[in-house]
């Protein structure tokens, strides 16, 4: 995504995989957004979901056809947690925006991707405008829009 991020870095052999939170799995899977990226990506999460919505996400890519890219791992330990995120190629955190914190704030989520040296997609708000694209460390992106997170990966 840019010259600081090295993309030579060793990985685990996974295919490509995004890492995000719930209400980006939302966004992703019922968005439509995961179908349109290429058919070797795969969007993994990892921390709690409740059983209902990680049910019904399930069942979305089922119909969508994407169901053995969307991937769902219980809560890791800190140490096991910065490993797995740094075998993930993007790091994903397109929120939307729910109130001022979400808004003008970077959550921690970031700091860890960027402890792992991944490039970040993020919403186009100040408070992330000015760390990820400010710092060239990641994109931007309208965080409603399915095709311009589709395209930011």
């Amino acid at each position: 995504m840019n010259e600081k991020h090295d993309t030579n870095r060793r990985r685990t052999p996974r295919p490509p995989a995004f890492n995000g939170g719930r209400l980006l799995l939302a966004t992703l899977i019922g968005g439509l957004a995961l179908p349109l990226l290429p058919g070797h990506c795969v969007l993994f999460f990892v921390g709690p979901c409740e059983p209902e919505l990680k049910q019904q996400l399930q069942r979305r890519a089922e119909e969508l056809g994407v169901a053995k890219r969307v991937e769902f791992h219980a809560m890791l330990p800190s140490a096991e947690l910065l490993e797995w995120t740094a075998s993930a190629h993007v790091g994903l955190q397109v929120q939307r925006n729910v109130g001022l914190n979400s808004y003008y704030c970077a959550p921690i989520k970031i700091y860890q991707y960027f402890a792992a040296g991944l490039p970040v997609l993020a919403p186009n708000f100040p408070g992330m405008l000015d760390l990820v694209e400010g710092e060239q460390l990641g994109l931007c992106v309208d965080p409603e829009d399915v095709n311009a997170i589709a395209e930011g990966m």
